[in-house]
């Protein structure tokens, strides 16, 4: 369906490189083929909606997997359908992309031991240091990393908005637990292609450099469920409502640590347990830093040294 509109769209369609993608991924921001804020746990609209779109029954599938219930809970059926299908596309591209050199080791210094595994790394920690965990597709993320491993442009990890945290400017997310990683890398593998590469990259940070944003009026602030002001902050940010102005402080923060929500956010009278996406019986905790120039510029040079990346091989689920 979605071709054939594209295909025999009128002339004023742009035919360009990035055009077919940004087409798709524009059906998908209309909300009126998706299911309400109020039905946005009931799986049989999920898969109307996806139906209404053209999407295959083995795309819808992988999106509805059981395994990822929960953690596909955490955004809307659009969102998915824009993200899956925007992640495929990208992965084909990507492939094709001429390579001026294969990503290789590098000298540069690091503080994890190569021979290591994540799961050691994050049983053990790192001296001195707080280990964050990220997935990422590897073709959005393209640049993120250089031919040897280092950091080169972080914006290209950023998360869009409206998010737990934000209702109008992009932040970066991290997991202080690789389970957390695991489970949303795994499902970005499992809605994907051959040719789509998930990674899980760790960096760690100096927790002096943490400490100090303590120091700094408003730096460093927490939001944890089942708090008030977590309820606010996550119900304005999720439906575009302006923030309170009690909350601000948060907005205005270099690094926001907190729960983890679902989607289902209709007002702060809303969010309940329900509400809060729950790993190993434990609320989900995420790290979100500022996603200004200035907030890029901190992280970047917060992070110690190269960060590990691992990726994940096809039809492995070990780490």
């Amino acid at each position: 369906m979605v071709w054939n509109v594209w295909n025999q769209g009128p002339e004023a369609f742009d035919k360009g490189e990035n055009s077919f993608i940004t087409f798709i991924t524009r059906l998908f921001e209309n909300r009126s083929p998706f299911v309400d804020d109020d039905d946005d746990d009931d799986d049989e609209k999920w898969r109307q909606a996806m139906t209404a779109l053209g999407l295959r029954t083995d795309v819808q599938d992988k999106i509805m997997h059981p395994a990822f219930r929960e953690l596909r809970l955490t955004q809307s059926c659009g969102y998915w359908c824009r993200d899956t299908v925007e992640m495929r596309c990208e992965a084909l591209r990507y492939t094709q992309k001429p390579r001026e050199h294969s990503r290789r080791a590098s000298s540069a210094p690091s503080i994890f031991d190569k021979c290591e595994s994540l799961t050691h790394i994050a049983a053990r920690g790192t001296s001195g240091h707080t280990a964050l965990f990220k997935d990422i597709d590897e073709a959005r993320a393209d640049g993120f990393l250089d031919v040897q491993g280092s950091i080169q442009h972080m914006s290209r990890i950023l998360s869009s908005s409206p998010s737990d945290f934000s209702s109008d400017r992009p932040l970066f997310y991290f997991h202080p637990e690789l389970a957390t990683a695991q489970c949303y890398a795994w499902y970005a593998k499992q809605r994907g292609t051959d040719e789509t590469n998930i990674m899980i990259v760790c960096v760690a940070i100096p927790n002096q450099v943490l400490q100090g944003l303590l120091l700094t009026d408003r730096a460093l602030q927490r939001l944890y469920w089942p708090s008030e002001a977590w309820k606010q902050s996550v119900a304005c940010n999720r439906i575009r409502h302006r923030v309170p102005v009690e909350l601000c402080r948060f907005r205005r923060a270099t690094l926001l640590i907190g729960s983890t929500a679902k989607s289902k956010v209709t007002g702060p009278g809303g969010v309940t347990e329900d509400t809060v996406l729950m790993m190993d019986g434990q609320p989900a905790v995420q790290y979100a830093f500022d996603g200004s120039e200035e907030g890029q510029d901190f992280l970047k040079k917060s992070i110690a040294q190269r960060p590990y990346v691992y990726q994940f091989p096809k039809g492995d689920r070990s780490t």
